[in-house]
Order: structure tokens, then C-alpha cells, then sequence
């Protein structure tokens, strides 16, 4: 009699455990859920805001469509005369990248360096050539910016751009594994900036 009270007293325990871990599991499955939904819900709202700014601005924001027409190959490097034809215009481009560096410009403004990274794999522009923007931008927006988007100056964090490209600069340098890095970098002045989203997020998505 003991025995068969001590097999159920184990059966009953076994039967709690399971329960309980299968509710355990259940919670982090709706955690999960909740977290992908909020996830999907924050990048169509910085969607909609980038193409609302871009809309604003009328900017043009298929250059890189244009840039890899014919069938560019994935090491092919860019010619600054085919930014100059695409960047060049007098006309503000939307732009996309990982903002690097904010340093102190012309009083009332900053300088931001920007990162584009063409073969990150955020964008369609997988070429040899990596494109930065240097831009100068009222110090208010930055702010602003940095402030209402505390994910901003996080390790992967996005921007999107409205800017007018007054010049091109072409250099190049060593890059990790002694090779040689072409950059094109574009400079000008930006007319305003959105959150993106973070580059990890961008990727689970696909």
C-alpha cells in the first residue's frame, strides 16, 4: 500500500512539473509573440514616417535602383561619374545608413559622417564600392534626434536621410586585412532625419 501511495504521491509530481513547464513554455511563446508584433509594429511606423519625410521633401529615393541597372557585379566598384549623374541633381536624395560620427561643425551645427555600406545587405546596392555621406545638419535635428530615439546611437542603429549632395570625394584606404577599401564619400547639407530601426531587426525579418 505505501508503494503504491509513494507511486502516485511521484506521478502526481511528475504531473505538476510537466504542467508547470509546459505553462512556463506557453508564457515565453506569447513573451515571444508579443515582442516580434511590437517589433513589427515599430519598423511600419518608421516606414511610414521615412516616406512621409521623403514625400516632403520630394526626394529621390531610387537612385540605387538606377545605380545598379544593367546587372552590376557584386565586387564591380562605382564610378564618381556615376554618383555625379545620381547624387549631383541640386535636388535632396533620400538616404540610408549607419550614422558613425556626430562632431561639432559651423556654429549652430554638427557634422555627421554616415556610413551607406552597400554590401551590408540592408538595401538592393551589393557593389565593390563603399559609400559614405558626410553632412552637415542643424544642431537642433540632431538632437532632437538622438533624444527621442534612445536606440540611435546603438551598435547597428539606422537613419534615414533627406540631403542635397554639393560634391563628391574619392579616396582610398587599408582596410583589416591589408587590402585596399575604395570610398566614395558624398558632402552636403541634410534637410531632416528619421529613425530606422536597428540592422539585427532588418535581418530577422527576411
Amino acid at each position: 500500500m505505501r508503494r503504491i501511495v509513494m507511486i502516485l504521491i511521484i506521478i502526481g509530481f511528475a504531473g505538476y512539473f510537466a504542467y508547470t513547464n509546459h505553462q512556463e513554455k506557453a508564457k515565453e511563446a506569447a513573451r515571444e509573440k508579443a515582442e516580434k508584433q511590437k517589433m513589427v509594429a515599430l519598423r511600419t511606423q518608421a516606414r511610414t514616417e521615412i516616406i512621409a519625410m521623403a514625400t516632403r521633401f520630394s526626394a529621390n529615393g531610387n537612385w540605387e535602383e538606377k545605380l545598379i541597372e544593367g546587372d552590376k557585379d557584386a565586387d564591380e566598384r562605382v564610378s564618381t561619374a556615376e554618383l555625379e549623374r545620381l547624387w549631383l541633381t541640386g535636388k535632396p536624395i533620400l538616404f540610408q545608413g549607419f550614422m558613425k560620427v556626430v562632431s561639432v561643425g559651423k556654429p549652430g551645427t554638427y557634422v555627421i559622417l554616415i556610413d551607406h555600406l552597400p554590401r551590408s545587405g540592408v538595401g538592393k546596392l551589393k557593389v565593390g564600392t563603399t559609400l559614405r555621406l558626410s553632412l552637415e545638419c542643424p544642431k537642433e535635428m540632431v538632437d532632437a534626434y538622438l533624444s527621442e530615439n534612445p536606440k540611435a546611437g546603438s551598435r547597428g542603429a539606422l537613419v534615414a536621410v533627406v540631403a542635397k549632395i554639393s560634391s563628391i570625394d574619392s579616396f582610398s584606404v587599408k582596410d583589416e586585412k591589408g587590402g585596399t577599401e575604395e570610398i566614395k564619400r558624398g558632402n552636403g547639407k541634410c534637410f531632416d532625419m528619421r529613425y530606422a530601426g536597428l540592422f539585427q531587426e532588418l535581418l530577422s525579418e527576411k
